[in-house]
């Protein structure tokens, strides 16, 4: 499944059709956290899969692997799209995009 169709499945984003069309954000980039993003994008599957191993319930690895993937979106929840844009300037350049107008703009290829 495409990302841009999971971010507007899950109300991140509105496409608009069109030559004037483009991807528009639903929330403030304040109110979007990237825990939130990578949840609908990747999911939260663990990523280590146990159900064969021998070791099975007693395993403290899949117990730390737990941990450290319940401390990975804690942190990632600790961040907006809001501080990923703060250095727009550098990214403008970098993926060769235009600065939106006004804040229900969307960005555009150069």
């Amino acid at each position: 499944m495409k990302v841009v169709h999971q971010l507007g499945k899950a109300d991140f984003i509105t496409t608009i059709r069109g030559r004037r069309g483009g991807l528009q954000l639903n929330r403030s980039p304040s109110q979007i956290t990237l825990g939130s993003i990578i949840r609908h994008t990747e999911g939260q599957e663990e990523p280590i899969k146990c159900g064969k191993c021998i070791i099975g319930k007693d395993c403290a690895i899949k117990v730390i692997i737990h941990d450290a993937f319940e401390a990975f979106f804690c942190v990632l929840d600790k961040y907006t799209l809001d501080c990923v844009l703060q250095d727009f300037d550098k990214l403008e350049h970098l993926l060769k995009v235009t600065r939106p107008q006004s804040p229900n703009c969307e960005l555009t290829s150069s």
